[in-house]
């Protein structure tokens, strides 16, 4: 009998701990499942945008070059002007002898954000260099020209990820141009370690938004090659602003000319009218009003009828007397005008912190404005 019992508890001990063995490898198994699942969305969260993108996507990098030896060349974004993929990454190395320096001319440069330049005295990859000074990112919003390299090494770097507010745009002829197509010039450096820039050098705002920047076969000249109905040599008249048919809206002797695309003009002044369509005589508050260094800048006006020989007549609370500062003892108001938001931005798709920040922004200067009109 007590075998028997011996022989059964050994039985069960056998059973029990196979199924706790088993128990046990389930819970380990389920358990790194779990925390590998944790660790994962962890990581991701802690990353940033480029980083998520590199997870669910890969990288764009059949584009860059190495320019040696040359005197000149073309860097272009891939499929310009049509979009490029994206994520994106390039790098351009544009190497110069000794004695040389490089000029970048941003003939048709389309992008807000992505690009960067870094010059250097000597680069093999971004562990291995000397001599590193960062240039800045190029935008579209700061209408850049030009860059000048003083280092016999610069290094583009093209880097977008996220095709949000990235890309310019503007009314009529720009709406669907991506990227850029870019030259480089390498040139002697002059004498006085001054480099002396193309007097030519066009741009998309040199050209009005009404033509393209183009450099000629050889890079000898540089041109606004202009839109269909427009003309001039930066692209500035047209339709409604043509000297050759005297159509001309500015006034006394000004001159009207394209600004910013088909549907923005502006009006030229001579030097002795102001306005936005050179409707008023320019004051001269030293010489008009009698006034010798003021520190107002516009303590004294003209009345309607007056012309540009006959004294000012100040306004109540100023005296042209009280030299040199003829400062008003009358209350002052400023006013202060403020841009809610770009145009470009979507708002609907705002992250939170760019939102946030966008939000304070504005009641910063709401509040501001308001300090100013209690004073």
């Amino acid at each position: 009998m007590s075998s028997r019992q011996h022989f059964g508890s050994r039985k069960y001990r056998s059973y029990f701990l196979i199924i706790a063995s088993r128990c046990i490898l389930f819970f380990s198994v389920y358990g790194q499942i779990i925390a590998g699942n944790t660790a994962y969305q962890q990581g991701l969260n802690g990353k940033t945008s480029e980083d998520k993108v590199l997870i669910n996507q890969a990288v764009f990098r059949d584009c860059g070059a190495i320019f040696r030896d040359i005197e000149y060349g073309v860097i272009t974004s891939p499929n310009f002007p049509k979009p490029f993929p994206i994520p994106i990454r390039c790098q351009w190395l544009i190497e110069a002898k000794p004695g040389n320096v490089i000029v970048i001319y941003f003939t048709q440069f389309y992008l807000r954000d992505g690009f960067k330049a870094t010059e250097y005295a000597f680069f093999v990859d971004q562990t291995l260099n000397v001599g590193r000074k960062e240039l800045g990112s190029i935008s579209f919003d700061e209408e850049t020209t030009h860059l000048i390299s003083n280092q016999p090494m610069l290094l583009l770097e093209f880097e977008i990820y996220d095709s949000f507010n990235v890309h310019m745009r503007s009314m009529d002829f720009f709406l669907d141009v991506y990227g850029f197509n870019i030259t480089f010039e390498i040139v002697p450096n002059a004498a006085n370690s001054k480099v002396v820039r193309r007097s030519d050098a066009c741009s998309v705002y040199k050209c009005s938004f009404t033509g393209n920047c183009y450099a000629t076969q050889n890079f000898d000249q540089y041109y606004c090659s202009c839109f269909p109905g427009f003309f001039g040599t930066e692209c500035e008249f047209g339709p409604k602003c043509n000297p050759l048919h005297t159509i001309n809206d500015c006034l006394n002797q000004g001159f009207c000319r394209y600004f910013r695309g088909s549907t923005v003009t502006t009006c030229k002044c001579n030097g002795m009218y102001e306005g936005e369509k050179c409707e008023r005589p320019k004051l001269d508050v030293q010489q008009d009003c009698g006034v010798k260094q003021s520190s107002c800048a516009e303590s004294c006006y003209k009345s309607d009828h007056s012309t540009l020989s006959e004294k000012c007549n100040c306004p109540k609370g100023v005296s042209t007397e009280s030299i040199p500062d003829c400062i008003s003892n009358a209350k002052m108001r400023y006013i202060v005008s403020i841009k809610v938001y770009d145009s470009n931005v979507d708002l609907k798709h705002l992250d939170k912190s760019r939102y946030l920040e966008i939000k304070n922004g504005l009641e910063l200067a709401v509040s501001f404005v308001c300090l100013i009109e209690r004073a």
